[in-house]
């Protein structure tokens, strides 16, 4: 939406969309009427496939619930665009707006693919190469790594 927002303001298109200022529209949320189709497969019909990584050796007390780097894996069956979905700061791969974004793409017909922030503690303990996340180009090396 930001970037549509963006672009509507620097090319002159019409903006059609029904809350008439695009930076508001992007904290606003999707009116009701315009929310996806999500009736699709129930959740318990969606191919899943969840990834676990094991970190060696020890880690913090304070990170003891993030022993496994998780991965969630939701297939279609037949060949498919992928998309992976990056979970916003500080979350995990199922948060809800995740799962929310996975029904979105999967019920448009991709294989979704659901990650954890970067300044998650589970990713921060798994799938970090320095566990001191907010360097975004060693974000980007990390999550590009673990995709």
């Amino acid at each position: 939406m930001v970037l549509f927002c963006l672009y509507t303001l620097c090319s002159g298109a019409s903006y059609q969309y029904p809350v008439q200022n695009p930076f508001l529209s992007t904290v606003m949320g999707t009116p009701e009427h315009l929310w996806p189709d999500l009736s699709g497969p129930p959740i318990n019909e969606i191919n899943l496939k969840i990834y676990h990584s094991l970190v060696p050796g020890p880690i913090p007390p304070a990170f003891s619930s993030s022993r496994k780097a998780t991965v969630r894996f939701a297939w279609q069956n037949r060949p498919a665009p992928l998309i992976f979905i990056v979970a916003g700061t500080g979350a995990r791969f199922n948060a809800s707006k995740v799962e929310f974004l996975k029904r979105v793409f999967y019920r448009a017909g991709f294989h979704v693919v659901q990650l954890s922030s970067p300044t998650s503690s589970d990713f921060m303990v798994n799938a970090s190469n320095t566990h001191l996340p907010g360097i975004s180009r060693q974000d980007a090396s990390d999550l590009y790594r673990l995709m």
